[in-house]
């Protein structure tokens, strides 16, 4: 009865091994994107996302963090230099899955702003609707903007 037990016990133990799978990842990271210590910065219209204009890569500001597409995958960072790490699909914000069309062609006179601005701004301006605001005053006044006025000056 012993030997029975242990055979089974065996088999059942090389059984799941040789099911067991190997998963070996190497991540040699995602290609620096070279821009300015205090880059210029865009929200796109209709949303609380930003874009380094001077910049034709795709790389965003939401809500905190960095984010950035690579090869059909997301990626996420602390700062614009990264470092990034990867973002399972149903981690991504549905806002950076859903640009609107279009995004990088801007109207005249859109606000450009600093990334340091944005930085220590962006949660009270998405609070308080920030860009909403300044979108219905630029309808109202015809699309004329007072270009000495930026965010935060008054």
């Amino acid at each position: 009865m012993k030997r029975i037990f242990l055979f089974l016990l065996l088999a059942a133990t090389m059984g799941s091994l040789a099911r067991a799978e190997v998963n070996v990842n190497i991540n040699v990271g995602i290609p620096v994107i070279r821009v300015s210590s205090d880059p210029v910065m865009t929200v796109i219209p209709g949303t609380y996302i930003y874009f380094i204009t001077e910049s034709s890569e795709d790389i965003f500001f939401y809500q905190g963090y960095w984010w950035r597409p690579y090869k059909g995958r997301w990626h996420r960072a602390n700062g614009f230099n990264g470092p990034w790490t990867f973002v399972k699909p149903g981690r991504v914000p549905p806002g950076m899955l859903k640009l609107p069309s279009g995004w990088r062609k801007l109207p005249p006179g859109h606000p450009m702003v600093k990334h340091s601005l944005v930085k220590n701004n962006w949660k009270q301006w998405e609070k308080e609707k920030h860009w909403d605001k300044k979108a219905q005053k630029n309808d109202a006044d015809g699309g004329k903007k007072d270009k000495a006025k930026g965010p935060g000056k008054k």
